[in-house]
């Protein structure tokens, strides 16, 4: 099904929950609009759930940001930082970088 941002908020959210009760019908646990746009609109029509079926609705953007405040406030309050364990992924990562 194609989803057309055309036309009334009302009818872009009719669409919108159309197509994201088939990916429920489907099997998602979750629905995450990956376009840039659709995550804020959603949010700020209070579209947070797919119809009554419980599964939720996130805005990409909006917890990409959540996420690093929320790793940035760990930071400052434990000085938590990446993992320098042999195996770990950012070993060396920070070569050339402040601290």
């Amino acid at each position: 099904m194609e989803l057309r941002a055309s036309g009334t908020n009302d009818r872009f959210l009719e669409d919108f929950d159309r197509c994201a009760s088939q990916v429920v019908l489907a099997g998602a646990d979750v629905v995450v609009p990956v376009c840039v746009f659709l995550g804020p609109v959603l949010g700020l029509r209070h579209y947070r759930e797919v119809g009554t079926s419980g599964v939720p609705v996130i805005d990409p953007f909006g917890a990409v940001i959540t996420v690093a405040s929320s790793l940035a406030e760990l930071r400052r309050a434990t000085g938590l930082r990446s993992s320098k364990g042999l195996a770990s992924v950012y070993r060396g990562a920070d070569q050339g970088h402040r601290s």
